[in-house]
């Protein structure tokens, strides 16, 4: 597909402009939409400034939009929970309003690198890195579970590391909340959800590869242990077993698999499938089983960077680490 000529409409990426400045109907700020860096499918992210400190602006496609009254109220309640508890797991609410052609923004802490990115960077992430990311962002669902809202769309492209990726004490956060909802109280059990193929849609809130067996139901409210469901399959994504699923069946026939074949999250899989659904979900039994599966790992990462570099990089790194190369063959060897 050839890319749209870069004009006074569309950004130097073929992107369309919605807009070159916006002013918040709140604060009264001016805000540059000059520094386009993302663009997802219901909004376009920029860089900006706020109060001298840099944060990004998300700019909604539609003027009125569903999309934007969810993440509000997601993110507004949000900073308000973690505020209170003295934590920060959820970018920080600063600011929101309209463009002059009425597209609603809202304006929040900026955050580093989204997971997905370093492979889009030809990067492949290690094992243990996989596990760190996993019980990272184990904690931050269960954070976001406890202030009582289910985020509906989980997925690599919707976490970001919250400081630098090549930092040793990195930390992971959703970023994403467009298709958040407060969770439901009560959930039914998967065995019940067969029973209602009648009530089966052909569409998902969220994303459908990485979508949770419930979300393709009518009438079926969301739950914390549908946003964990999602959670694995992200998980499962990012070592690279599977790039999500095709339909509800594949879904259905992977949690029935008596031989799933996943190696190191062979346990994790199996002590899934016997959840209920209706039950609380028991992240802390989660977190032991992966911290039970880095702790067998027959490596270490030999740097504090959280990805496998590209080869023109090794030359630096084994000039930092010497005994680099010995690792990584090992490495080698061991997923063979």
């Amino acid at each position: 597909m050839s890319r749209r000529p870069c004009s006074s409409k569309y950004d130097s990426n073929g992107n369309k402009k919605l807009e070159d400045v916006a002013m918040s109907d709140i604060s009264k700020t001016f805000y540059s939409l000059n520094h386009h860096f993302a663009n997802g499918g219901q909004c376009q992210v920029y860089h900006c400034r706020f109060n001298e400190e840099t944060a990004v602006i998300k700019v909604y496609k539609q003027r009125r939009s569903n999309a934007v009254d969810r993440e509000l109220f997601a993110v507004k309640h949000l900073t308000q929970f973690f505020n209170k508890c003295g934590l920060k797991f959820s970018p920080q609410y600063y600011d929101e309003g309209f463009t002059r052609q009425r597209y609603p923004f809202i304006v929040s802490e900026r955050l580093g690198r989204c997971i997905r990115e370093i492979n889009d960077y030809n990067r492949i992430y290690t094992v243990g890195t996989v596990l760190r990311i996993a019980m990272k962002s184990l904690n931050n669902l269960r954070l976001i579970h406890a202030a009582g809202f289910v985020v509906r769309d989980v997925k690599s492209a919707n976490f970001c590391f919250q400081r630098g990726f090549h930092e040793r004490d990195y930390n992971v956060v959703c970023c994403d909340f467009g298709y958040a909802t407060q969770a439901a109280q009560v959930g039914l059990d998967i065995n019940v959800i067969n029973s209602m193929e009648k009530y089966r849609r052909g569409y998902v809130f969220g994303t459908y590869a990485y979508a949770p067996i419930a979300a393709h139901y009518i009438n079926v409210d969301q739950v914390p242990f549908d946003d964990m469901e999602s959670w694995f399959y992200m998980v499962l994504h990012l070592l690279k077993f599977r790039r999500g699923f095709d339909s509800l069946e594949e879904k259905y026939d992977f949690w029935l698999n008596p031989t799933p074949n996943l190696g190191i999250l062979d346990e994790l899989f199996f002590f899934m499938r016997n959840l209920r659904r209706s039950q609380p979900f028991p992240y802390e039994e989660v977190m032991h089983i992966l911290r039970r599966a880095q702790a067998i790992l027959p490596f270490k990462d030999p740097t504090e960077e959280p990805y496998l570099v590209t080869p023109e990089d090794k030359a630096h790194i084994r000039t930092l680490f010497p005994d680099y190369n010995m690792v990584y063959e090992k490495r080698q060897t061991s997923e063979k």
